[in-house]
């Protein structure tokens, strides 16, 4: 019993920060990072996969929040975390139509709606 491990090993999580990891929507299917915009979608050089813009950011997201849980989603981060889609009002849209909007005009960030799938 005296030698029973307490702490895995596979919680210690090493430090990183946002300037150290890679920034770019990812495509669902293979993981490449070839994903551009064409319209409304987001399309994979590599495998050819389309998914749409918001789909695509609404996942950049949430990976952004599992990565920085005490990081606040603006629109400035979340566009400079996905990297593809150029548009700050595209950010901001997708953004209102998903979070609860807190604050005002460059000091609004956004928060999970009380029941969301982003909770989960």
């Amino acid at each position: 019993m005296s030698r029973n491990i307490t702490d895995s090993p596979y919680e210690r999580i090493p430090a990183y920060d946002i300037h150290q990891l890679k920034k770019g929507i990812t495509c669902p299917r293979c993981d490449s990072f070839s994903v551009s915009v064409e319209k409304r979608k987001c399309v994979c050089h590599k495998c050819g996969f389309k998914e749409s813009v918001t789909d695509a950011v609404m996942r950049g997201v949430k990976e952004f929040m599992i990565l920085f849980p005490n990081e606040k989603v603006t629109t400035n981060i979340i566009q400079e975390w996905c990297q593809v889609v150029e548009s700050k009002k595209t950010i901001q849209r997708i953004l209102a139509g998903n979070f609860n909007p807190v604050g005002e005009k460059q000091w609004t960030y956004y928060e999970s709606n009380k029941g969301s799938s982003m909770n989960r």
